[in-house]
C-alpha cells in the first residue's frame, strides 16, 4: 500500500488533504484525540470514522 499512498499524496500527509478536501463542509466535526480519551460532544452520531491505533485493546473499544 506504500506506493498507492505515496502516489496519491504526492508528498503531502493524510491530514493535509483531508484538511483540504472537506474544507468546505461546514457540517463535519473533527475529533483528532486518542480514542480511547475522547469525550463525544453530542448524544447521537450520524456517522462516526475512526482510524488510528491499531491495537487489540484500541479495536475493542
Amino acid at each position: 500500500m506504500a506506493d498507492p499512498y505515496r502516489d496519491g499524496l504526492r508528498g503531502r500527509d493524510q491530514r493535509s488533504v483531508f484538511d483540504e478536501v472537506t474544507a468546505a463542509c461546514r457540517n463535519i466535526m473533527v475529533l483528532a484525540e486518542d480514542c480511547a480519551r475522547v469525550e463525544l460532544p453530542a448524544q447521537r452520531l450520524c456517522f462516526a470514522y475512526v482510524d488510528g491505533n491499531h491495537a487489540p485493546d484500541y479495536v475493542a473499544q
